[in-house]
This record gives C-alpha cells, sequence and structure tokens, in this order.
C-alpha cells in the first residue's frame, strides 16, 4: 500500500487531459497553439467536441431500469398522493383572519412570562413589564399573533386548549418533563390535537457538553414519542443579562411564521371569541344599591371560527350560558399593516394590542375611542394669539403628541387615530427626524414611563432584517450577514445611550430653519382640509400661509355645508407686497392659473352646475351625456392597456379652460396618481376574475364535471363523449380531485357574493359576523361573582353554542380510564367532564354492551379496555373528544386525567340493566310439578313474574306457574308452583336469573371557577428557579385542599346550580363541586358500612344421606344371579342373626400359633422398615453425587465453548482483516 508505483494513474480529468494533450505533442512534434486559456484548450483535446445545450436528451436515460422498479415506483407516488388527500373544507377565514393564538404553557419557574415578554419586544420593539391576558401584535403584512400564558390550574389549562391555534411548550431541560406537560398534551389531544412546539430552556445549568447533548436526544425521542417522530423541539440555550438570545427568539419567531395550522372540526362549527377586554356596564346606582345582583357585562376580542350570529346564546367557561343581548362590530385595534411593497415592517405598522397588560395606550368602545397617554409624552400647544384658559374648546385649540407623532386636533382625532397605521410615511417627513432624536433621547431618561423605544438606529436595523411572514427555512444557525443586521445587546445599548443623547442635543441646533424650509415644500393636507372642523381648517391654514380666515358668507357665518362646495367664493384681500400663489386660494389651486379668467369662467352658473354633475350627488344621466359626448375620456374597458392610463394620469387639458397642463411633479400628487392608476388595474383583474369565474361555474353545471372545468379553464370546448374510454378515465382520475375541490371553493364563493351583495344590517342578520371582527357583546344576568373575583391572568373563553346543544340528555360515551390513573373509577362517583366548551360535574354509570344489544351495568371501570358510559349533561355532536378529571387539585401529585373517551350519542331514556339471581327451594315434588317456596315474599311479586323462567343446579328447566296461597300444602308466603322438563329433587335449589334496570341520575353541575376567588397558595420553586425570573412562579393556581364541613354540607347536591360552592376558607380555597362518597367518610372519619348479609361466613353442610336402592322382589326374581343383590339391605337394622352372635373361642395350640404368626409379621415389618430407610439414604447420597457431577460437567462445557468461541472468533477477525487487505 505505500508503494508509489502501486499508485494508479486518473483517466479521467483536468490533469489527464493536460497529460495526454503533453503526450500528443511530444509523439507528434508538434506545439500546442498558444492560447490565453490553456485549461479550455487541454480539456478540448481530452474531451472532444462540446455537446450543444439545446440538442434534445435522451429519453432511454431518465426512465426505470427494469419494470418491477417501475411499478413499486408508482405505486409508492400513488399512495402518497392517496395519504396526502384529504375531503376538501371550505375555508371560512376572511380576507383578514383573526389572530393566531400562540400559547405559552409550562409548569411553574420555567419562563413563559420571560420567553412572551422576549417575543413581544422581538415583534414590536416594546417592553411589556407585566404580560397579562391576550397580547396581540402584528407579526408581518398578512399575520397577527396573540401570545396567551396558560393557566396552572386544571380548568385554566383545559380552556386554554380550546383556542389555541399553537402552543410553544415549555420543558425545564435541566430538570425533564414534568406531570404538567404530560397532562396537558393528554387534554390537547382529546381537544382536537393543535400545532405543537416544544423548548426547551434552562440548558445553561449543563457545564458538560456531552450531557447536554445526551439530554437534549432523550428529551427529543420523549417528546416524539408523545406527538410524532419529527415534531419541532427548539433550544433556549440560557440568559444573558436576564433575557433570551435575541438570535434564538429571532430563530423561534420565524418558526412560528411558517407554521400552517389545520382547522378543527368544533371551532370550525362553533363561533368563539377569547376575551382580550373585559367591562362591568352595569349602572353605578343599581350596584350601590344591591350589591349582590346581576352584573351587565361587555366583553370585547376577536371573533374566531365560523360566523357569529346576533341574539346567539353563548357559553362563558368557568360562569354559564347567556344570551347575547347587544352585538356590535368594533374597528380593529391592531389593524395589518395593508400590502405595500417592502420588505419589512417599519415602526408605526409594529402594533401591540394588551389592554389587559396596560400597555398599547388604544382602546376601543361602543361609540368611542380612548387614547391613553403618559403624562411625559403629553405636550399642549395652545392657538396662536389664544390665552388657554379663556374658554377655548379643548378638541378644537389643543393638540397631543403622542409617542413622537404629531396628532392633528379636533373632531377628527378619533378618526385620524383609527387610521394612524394605516397611512403611509409621506405625511410624516416633518417630523421622522424629530422622533429619531427624541428617541435617543428619552431612551435614559424616561425610564420609568408606560413605554420605552430603542435607539434609532437599533430599531431601524433592525426592522429591516425581521419579517413575520418570510418563509424561513427555520434553521438555528443563521448567517453572519444576518447576525450583522440584528440589534446590539444591552450593554450597546446602555452604553450609546449618551451618545445618542448628545447628538440629539447637537441636532437640535437650526431645527427652526429647516422646519421652516421643509414646511414650505411640503404639501398640503387635503384630507384635514376636506373633513376637519372650520378650526382645524383654521390652524392648517395658519401653518402653511399668514393669509386672513376665510370669509364669511353673507350671512356672515362660516358654512360647513356640502352646498358651499358649489359657491364660488369671493376673492380675499390681500395685503401688500403678498403674492397671489401665497393667499389662501392657493392652498386649493396646483396650477399657476390667471385667477381674473377663472372668475369670469366660474361666474356663469350653468358652469357651477356643471361642476355639480361630476360628483356623485349630481345628476347622473347628464354626466353619461357628457361622457357620450367626450368618449375618449370614458373609462377603460377591457381591452385597454396601460399606455391610455399613462395618457389619461399624465399631461392633461383642462376642459373648462381650455388650457394644457403638464403632470405634477409633487410627490403627493404623484402617489395620488399611482393609487387611482392601481385602482384602475385592479378593477380589470377583477373583472377578469370575475368573467373566468362565470366560465368556470356555467362549464362546470353544464359541460359535465372535470372535463367541461379544464375546458372552461383553458379556453377550450368540452370534450365529446365519443372519446374513447381509455382517455376519459385517465381524465376523471387525474381531475376528480380538483373538480371535488373547485365545487367546493365555487359554492363558497356564490355564498360570499350573494352575501357581499345585500346591505351589511341585512348581511349582519342572515350570515352573522365573519370571522376576524373585532367585537363587542353584551351579556346581562352575569353573576356579580365574576367581576368581583376578575383575573386578567386567567383568559375568559366565549364559545357559541347551536341550537341543538341548549337541551340536556343523557350522552352515550365510549370511555377508557387513563393508563397512568392510580385507581379504578366506580359508578355514581362524580367526575368533571370536559365536552365541547363547557365543564361541568355529572355521576356516571358505566356498561357493557352484550353482542345481543343489552347495556349490562358495572360497577367498576374495566382494566385496559373500553366501556360504555353514560352521563347526563348538555347534548352535543356525535364524535366529539370528552375529558374526565376527578379532582383538579393541584397539590396532587399523582395523574389527574382519570379518563378519555368519545360522544357516541345522546338518548333520553337508555335502559341499563344489571343481573339479579332469586333462590330458592321445592318443598314437595310430584313428578314434573314443586312446590317451591323462599324465593318470593308475597303474591304480587310472584304474579310479576309469572312465566318467567327458572332452573335448578342440575340444570332442569321450569317455569313459574301461579302463586299458591300461604298454608296451602304447607307453603309460606311467595311460594308459587313451578313445572319442570324432568322430576326435580328436594336437594336441589331453584334460581330465577332476570335482569333489573338502574336507575341513572340526572345530575348536572357547570364548573363556576371563575366565580369563586383565585386561590393564593406559594408555591414552592426549584433551586434554580432564581436565576430565571419568571412571574407565573409566585403564586399557585391550584386548588386548596378542601376543609371539613358540616355533615349538611357534605351532602348537598346542586342540580342546576350557577355558582358552585366555595371552601370554607374564602381567600385561600377556590371552587369546590361535590365529592366522593369515599372523600366523605375519610373526612368524618367513618369506614365503609357493613351489611351482615354481606360478610364472609363458614359453610356448614349437613352430610348428604342418600335412600336406598329399592328392587321390586319381581324384578329381582327376573334377574340372573350375578346382577342380584347380595348384601339385601332390607336387613339392616334388624336383629342379629345367631352367626352374629356367636362367640369364638380359640384353642391354647391355636391361640399360640396366632400369636407366633403374630410375632413374625412383626420382625418382618421391621426389618422391611429398616431396609427401606437404608434404600432412602443410599438414594439420596447418590442424588447429591450425580448433582455434583453434572454441575461440574456444565462448568466444564460452558468453560470449552467459551474457548472455542473465542478461537473462532479471532479466526474470524484474521479472515475479514485478509478480506479487506485484499480488497485494498
Amino acid at each position: 500500500m505505500g508503494d508509489k508505483s502501486a499508485h494508479k494513474r486518473k483517466t479521467k480529468g483536468h490533469k489527464a487531459a493536460k497529460r495526454k494533450a503533453a503526450t500528443l505533442s511530444k509523439d507528434n512534434k508538434n506545439t500546442i497553439p498558444a492560447t490565453t486559456d490553456g485549461r479550455n484548450l487541454a480539456g478540448s483535446l481530452g474531451k472532444g467536441p462540446e455537446k450543444s445545450s439545446n440538442a434534445p436528451k435522451n429519453p432511454k436515460a431518465f426512465v426505470f431500469a427494469s419494470r418491477g422498479r417501475a411499478k413499486i415506483q408508482k405505486a409508492r407516488s400513488a399512495e402518497k398522493d392517496q395519504r396526502r388527500m384529504h375531503v376538501p373544507q371550505n375555508d371560512a377565514l376572511p380576507d383578514e383572519p383573526p389572530p393566531m393564538v400562540v400559547l405559552v404553557q409550562g409548569p411553574p419557574g420555567v419562563g413563559k412570562t420571560l420567553l412572551i415578554k422576549a417575543l413581544v419586544q422581538h415583534y414590536t420593539r416594546q417592553n411589556v413589564a407585566n404580560p397579562l391576558g391576550p397580547v396581540t401584535l402584528v407579526a408581518g403584512k398578512q399575520r397577527r399573533i396573540t401570545f396567551v400564558e396558560c393557566p396552572q390550574d386544571l380548568n385554566g389549562m383545559i380552556d386554554a386548549a380550546k383556542y389555541c391555534d399553537l402552543v410553544l411548550l415549555l420543558v425545564d431541560g435541566a430538570y425533564g418533563f414534568e406531570m404538567e406537560t404530560f397532562e396537558f398534551l393528554n387534554i390537547l389531544q382529546v381537544h382536537g390535537f393543535p400545532k405543537v412546539m416544544g423548548v426547551l430552556t434552562h440548558l445553561d445549568a449543563f457545564k458538560d457538553a456531552t450531557k447536554l447533548k445526551n439530554t437534549k436526544k432523550a428529551l427529543k425521542h420523549r417528546f416524539w414519542a408523545e406527538i410524532y417522530a419529527g415534531a419541532k423541539l427548539f433550544y433556549l440555550s440560557g440568559l444573558r443579562n436576564g433575557k433570551y438570545l435575541k438570535r434564538e427568539v429571532l430563530n423561534l419567531a420565524r418558526f412560528i411564521s411558517i407554521i400552517k395550522l389545520r382547522p378543527l372540526s368544533w371551532r370550525t362549527a362553533h363561533p368563539y371569541i377569547l376575551t382580550d377586554r373585559f367591562e362591568d356596564v352595569t349602572p353605578g346606582e343599581v350596584i350601590e344599591q344591591q350589591p349582590a345582583s346581576d352584573r351587565r357585562v361587555a366583553v370585547y376580542g376577536y371573533s374566531r371560527g365560523c360566523n357569529f350570529h346576533p341574539g346567539a346564546r353563548v357559553h362563558l367557561a368557568g360562569v354559564g350560558d347567556f344570551t347575547v343581548t347587544d352585538m356590535e362590530a368594533l374597528p380593529d385595534p391592531c389593524p395589518l399593516p395593508g400590502s405595500q411593497r417592502r420588505r419589512g415592517l417599519n415602526d408605526r405598522e409594529r402594533m401591540l394590542y394588551a389592554p389587559m397588560s396596560q400597555v398599547g395606550g388604544l382602546v376601543f368602545d361602543k361609540d368611542a375611542a380612548y387614547i391613553d397617554i403618559p403624562d411625559w409624552k403629553v405636550s399642549y400647544t395652545a392657538k396662536e394669539g389664544a390665552d388657554p384658559g379663556n374658554g377655548v374648546p379643548p378638541d378644537e385649540g389643543v393638540k397631543m403628541d403622542l409617542s413622537g407623532e404629531r396628532q392633528p386636533g379636533g373632531d377628527e382625532s378619533s378618526e385620524d387615530d383609527e387610521s394612524a397605521g394605516d397611512e403611509s410615511d409621506e405625511g410624516s417627513d416633518l417630523n421622522s427626524e424629530d422622533e429619531q432624536g427624541t428617541r435617543a433621547s428619552n431612551a435614559s431618561t424616561h425610564a420609568n414611563g408606560a413605554r420605552q423605544r430603542r435607539p434609532a438606529g437599533s430599531a431601524e436595523a433592525a426592522s429591516d432584517d425581521d419579517d413575520g411572514t418570510a418563509d424561513d427555512s427555520g434553521d438555528e444557525s443563521a448567517s453572519a450577514e444576518d447576525d450583522s443586521s440584528q440589534s446590539g445587546s444591552d450593554d450597546d445599548a446602555d452604553a450609546g445611550a449618551a451618545e445618542a443623547e448628545e447628538g440629539a442635543v447637537r441636532w437640535k441646533l437650526g431645527l427652526a430653519d429647516r422646519a421652516n424650509a421643509l414646511f414650505k415644500s411640503r404639501g398640503v393636507e387635503l384630507h384635514a382640509l376636506i373633513y376637519s372642523t372650520p378650526a382645524a381648517v383654521n390652524s392648517i391654514h395658519a401653518k402653511h400661509s399668514s393669509a386672513y380666515p376665510p370669509p364669511p358668507d353673507q350671512n356672515g357665518n362660516v358654512s360647513s355645508d356640502d352646498d358651499d362646495l358649489f359657491k364660488p367664493k369671493a376673492a380675499p384681500s390681500q395685503r401688500p407686497g403678498e403674492d397671489t400663489a401665497e393667499a389662501l386660494d392657493a392652498l386649493d389651486s396646483c396650477l399657476a392659473l390667471n385667477m381674473d379668467s377663472v372668475g369670469e369662467v366660474w361666474s356663469v352658473p350653468a358652469a357651477v352646475e356643471s361642476l355639480r354633475n361630476r360628483f356623485v350627488t349630481g345628476d347622473w344621466e347628464a354626466g353619461q351625456a357628457r361622457d357620450a359626448q367626450n368618449p375618449g375620456l370614458a373609462p377603460m374597458e377591457e381591452g385597454g392597456n396601460d399606455d391610455d392610463a399613462e395618457e389619461v394620469f399624465g399631461d392633461f387639458e383642462d376642459l373648462e379652460l381650455g388650457v394644457k397642463q403638464s403632470g405634477s411633479a409633487d410627490p403627493v400628487t404623484q402617489a395620488a396618481m399611482q393609487a387611482v392608476r392601481d385602482e384602475a388595474k385592479q378593477e380589470k383583474l377583477d373583472a377578469r376574475r370575475a368573467a373566468k369565474k362565470a366560465a368556470f361555474d356555467e362549464a362546470y353545471d353544464q359541460g359535465g364535471g372535470a372535463k367541461g372545468v379544464d375546458a372552461a379553464m383553458h379556453n377550450a370546448p368540452a370534450p365529446d363523449n365519443n372519446n374513447s374510454k381509455d382517455d376519459d378515465r385517465e381524465d376523471d382520475e387525474a381531475t376528480f380531485y380538483d373538480a371535488m375541490k373547485a365545487e367546493v371553493m365555487a359554492r363558497a364563493a356564490r355564498t360570499k357574493a350573494a352575501l357581499e351583495a345585500l346591505p351589511p344590517e341585512q348581511r349582519v342578520a342572515l350570515g352573522g359576523h365573519v370571522p376576524g371582527t373585532y367585537m363587542r357583546l353584551l351579556l346581562s344576568g352575569v353573576p356579580c361573582e365574576l367581576v368581583n373575583h376578575w383575573n386578567p391572568a386567567q383568559p375568559l373563553l366565549v364559545g357559541g353554542l347551536a341550537s341543538t346543544e341548549e337541551g340536556r340528555s343523557f350522552l352515550q360515551l365510549r370511555l377508557k380510564r387513563h393508563r397512568w390513573s392510580p385507581r379504578v373509577l366506580k359508578t355514581r362517583d362524580p367526575l368533571t367532564f370536559s365536552v365541547g366548551w363547557r365543564r361541568f360535574q355529572s355521576l356516571p354509570v358505566y356498561a357493557m354492551e352484550d353482542a345481543n344489544g343489552r347495556m349490562r351495568h358495572l360497577k367498576y371501570t374495566p382494566e385496559h379496555m373500553h366501556c360504555t358510559a353514560l352521563v347526563y349533561g348538555p347534548m352535543v355532536p356525535p364524535n366529539t373528544g370528552i375529558l374526565a378529571v376527578q379532582t383538579a387539585n393541584a397539590r396532587q401529585e399523582s395523574w389527574r386525567i382519570s379518563a378519555t373517551g368519545v360522544v357516541l350519542g345522546s338518548e333520553a331514556g337508555p335502559r341499563v340493566v344489571k343481573k339479579l339471581k332469586l333462590t330458592g327451594a321445592p318443598f314437595r315434588v310430584h313428578k314434573h310439578t314443586a312446590f317451591v317456596g323462599g324465593m318470593f315474599a308475597s303474591q304480587l311479586e310472584v304474579a310479576k313474574f309469572e312465566g318467567a323462567a327458572v332452573r335448578t343446579v342440575s340444570g332442569i328447566r321450569g317455569t313459574i306457574k301461579k302463586a299458591l296461597r300461604p298454608g296451602v300444602h304447607g307453603g309460606k308466603a311467595g311460594s308459587f308452583r313451578a313445572s319442570f322438563e324432568d322430576k326435580p329433587l328436594l336437594s336441589d335449589i331453584v334460581f330465577l336469573r332476570a335482569w333489573i334496570a338502574v336507575d341513572l341520575p340526572r345530575f348536572y353541575n357547570p364548573v363556576t371557577n371563575l366565580l369563586a376567588p383565585a386561590p393564593v397558595r406559594r408555591a414552592s420553586l426549584k433551586p434554580h428557579a432564581d436565576t430565571h425570573q419568571d412571574g407565573d412562579g409566585q403564586l399557585t393556581d391550584g386548588l386548596a385542599e378542601p376543609s371539613p364541613s358540616s355533615p349538611a354540607e357534605q351532602v348537598e347536591v346542586i342540580p342546576n346550580g350557577s355558582d358552585g360552592a366555595v371552601s370554607a376558607e374564602g381567600a385561600v380555597g377556590a371552587w369546590v363541586g361535590m365529592r366522593t362518597v369515599a372523600q366523605l367518610r375519610r373526612e368524618r372519619g367513618e369506614g365503609p358500612p357493613r351489611n351482615p348479609d354481606s360478610l364472609y361466613r363458614p359453610i356448614e353442610r349437613a352430610p348428604r344421606v342418600f335412600n336406598p336402592l329399592r328392587i321390586p322382589k319381581q324384578l329381582q326374581a327376573a334377574m340372573p344371579f350375578k346382577s342380584k343383590p347380595k348384601d339385601p339391605k332390607s336387613r339392616l337394622g334388624k336383629a342379629q342373626t345367631l352367626e352374629q352372635k356367636r362367640a369364638v373361642v380359640l384353642e391354647p395350640q391355636e391361640r399360640k400359633a396366632v400369636t407366633l404368626i403374630a410375632q413374625l409379621n412383626a420382625l418382618r415389618n421391621e426389618r422391611a422398615a429398616k431396609r427401606r430407610a437404608g434404600r432412602a439414604r443410599q438414594r439420596q447420597k447418590h442424588e447429591k453425587e450425580v448433582a455434583a457431577e453434572n454441575e461440574w460437567r456444565t462448568q466444564h462445557s460452558k468453560e470449552l465453548r467459551k474457548k472455542r468461541y473465542i478461537i473462532e472468533g479471532q479466526a474470524d477477525k484474521r479472515s475479514s482483516k485478509r478480506a479487506k487487505h485484499r480488497e485494498d
């Protein structure tokens, strides 16, 4: 191997080509022509002529090697396609879907609150001190996210599993999986199983890299076993300065952005709202007079699921069922930024809405919008020449500076604030630099404010790199370029705060001159001029010119009516030295015109009327006539092109004045023109889509399914029915699924188009509010405890109910006890069920269905198999998942999920039976008839069972005929006459096997945990929890141990209660439901009652005496002698015979002989006993010797085999090495 001569030269490649070229040149004694690229020349000599890239490829080069392989591959591809297919579902989400709910779940002290803070800061560049309740933010151009921290109590976990779309499952990597994690996974499996992503924290506790790697691998495989193989498990390596690393938070945000959600059947069929704002709107005087009266509550949130109809019945999880008194759609407090052509989001579009967390500052109500502005961010600018105390209305004379952005004052403030996030950045050119300077200066001076801003450079650099909708691959390792584009660490931000403050001071030099220069070149705020109040218009006029206020009309009033738009205004008097363009009318003019000629033209009333007809409020017929006279100004038709649009929006001619003007170079005007052009293009595209869709619908309805659809989509005629059968079959197989999906989409599009054609009020009345609408629901009759014990950390779920889900009946469940549950479940022991939106307590009755359909009662749940459970509760559709919990106590260390199952159906009165065995004994027998007693207690009971089948222990079948009167034939009360198929014996036991119906309890107790005070018991944290601060580790959310109460309270049942029960320790306890009998006995210190009939006693049976066999004499005479009885039983018990009475007296010789024989027998028996004992000892000794020899032989054979195996293994190794050596 080490010999160089054994190296084989390469015959292909660049070096081989050069060597071959050199050999050819040496043999032929010719020189290679000198070129600038010897590589290409050598390559051409070695490779030969190059093939053209346009040459057709060989079709045989891309086929399968054998037909068997082709068949396998085609079968595999077809199987993958079929596995990927699912029943087409209609996408009920609107154009702007509701925010995706991301639930952060984990045990206490694992870092949930810290993760939410990091993600919110990543998306919005804002710090949330204490995130409570839902936190909604804009994550991208087309995506919004609502972060919710999962409560720690079991009731909150069950509710959270019903509204979350994505679960971030936090796991303490240093501690491992805890019980709460597996419990929540089991809850998710029952309620639809949304997307789950695991996150490992506390990985900085590992100092050994090998141990960290092994722990990650073990946790990953355990996580895969619960979810599916390949489930994503994200790693957060540790903390830096009390925060997660920004690169890891960025990667986690990218993973969240590419998650694809699958609609869940229950949620798509029911509307629901996750409440992000809660308000008590009960009048104050009612509360003062009756503090314990029911309240009127308004809840706010995004509508999700299906359409929300007015007046619907809803269920407040943890409270009860209510009717919506009033339902209204509100402006979206966190709207999407819109489809603007840029990669990322600017700071204005990174909106945050979290009313319960006291951030965001914007709250929408039914008739107003409230802005919460910190004091240090408010600056009041008085009207020029006006005293702040002169009685000027604040809405006309005061303007607020919110977060460094200019907000126009006046009546339009609410509208402008509402649409501030949707406007472009062109309106903020003046104060864009001001924002940059104030952010740098306020970063350190206003550290205690409601909202903190980062330095401008860091925010801008990060905004270019982050986009929630980017389809990134999600790798944990990113390029150095991305790292450089991110904002620096907190240390860098603190270090640069002083430099930023000095930069802000230097920047303010010459601020007034620059502001005036920018203000002169800035366009007029047309929106404010048209829709604002006169005071706001005056302020705008004062900013843009020094003209006088608008002149009053003839009556001396400043009119704001619409008709004033078409009244010529008098020319204002000008000051000496002022130019006409700087006058007041210059604000409404973009042309350098002769004002005298303009006045002459518009002095004619007909011209004013022609101008009126150009508006929507004018005469439309006159407008159509004008369009007919000027066909060149008609709108673009279907066959038009973009050049026509350029002519329309480019240079134009003023038809009223006959002056041709060129296009304006103003950026605002150009942007408006571009917007109009885009709108025209969009209308043109919509018209094409509508025509194409109409053709699709017509072709599908008339042209015959998939083939007609395919022909319509490609503008081809529908296929003829006379085509070959093979072609038709191939087309159907290829397009049936697509046609099926197209049919579902077409039906949904027709429904949507029909609803959009209706007025808004009628559309809401018929179809309801679409998902994604921010709504306000008013509920009446809500218990006051909900308001008194309201906890923002416990999100409120409002779920819509169908009309069929309000009644109650018995639910038939297929239930199975969880394999980790510590004990079996007993019939009639109360369980808390989670079905649909509701959580309620009921008394289940377990049963097993026999082959004949009989529901047989079970006292306990079977082991490792399903059973049927009958539960009284609200009706739900079949195939709905169900979860059963016996206790929600957080102090319970064992598994808390008792059982899981699915709803099979509902029935008003199901029949469950149990076996009943009644026994009796015959006291008189007549051939096939017997009188039986001891089975019943009265004649009435016997009459009820007349005709019932009975059976004896020996297997003789019979039937109950009639009851006997007491005393007849010596019978007691309850005796009866029965006939059998054979003669029974007096010793037989007769038993009756019957099935008796079991009474099903009608008990329904809704879980109203939100009406009880929250538990305040402190939880014990792990030792390392102090290094990772988390807001969720201070208070426990579990239930306190119920305290003993009086016997009357222990057995009290609330059939239709809404308030449940609260433990005696008011502030420490929580909602306590019905307790089991075992818990009540344990609290009282009592044992189970003892029934004497149920005790086990020793069975005493008298010896059975059989009657003698009696053979008739005639039969004995006919019998042969061999069969005749030799010892007649008839002589037993009579006087002894002479032979029996006679005594036997032995002679002396006979006595000696008998004695000698007895002695000899005794000696023989003794010698035989000694021989048997000796043989036994010899046998034991021999067995020991054999056992020792066998043990030695076994050990010796093991050693021999071991040596032989070693020798054979060494020989195999040597042979394998030699073979490998030969191959090399």
